[in-house]
């Protein structure tokens, strides 16, 4: 079984982390799946995409966006 988070914002929309910051603490409760879901843009899951791919970390990154409605 695979523990995910699938649900989280960083600083590129109203989150408080960066991506660095998010993927670490990731790893460190273990977690193998992640989805970074900002408020309309995709840039903190390409920026994690980015960053497990260059450093070969060990979680899965699903790219994710919470498109706002009105």
């Amino acid at each position: 079984m695979l523990r995910a988070e699938l649900h989280v914002h960083s600083n590129f929309s109203d989150g408080k982390d960066n991506v660095g910051d998010l993927i670490k603490a990731a790893i460190e409760k273990k977690i193998d799946v992640l989805s970074i879901t900002d408020h309309d843009t995709i840039d903190g899951s390409l920026s994690a995409i980015e960053i497990v791919s260059a450093e070969k970390l060990p979680i899965i990154i699903i790219p994710g966006i919470e498109i706002s409605t009105k």
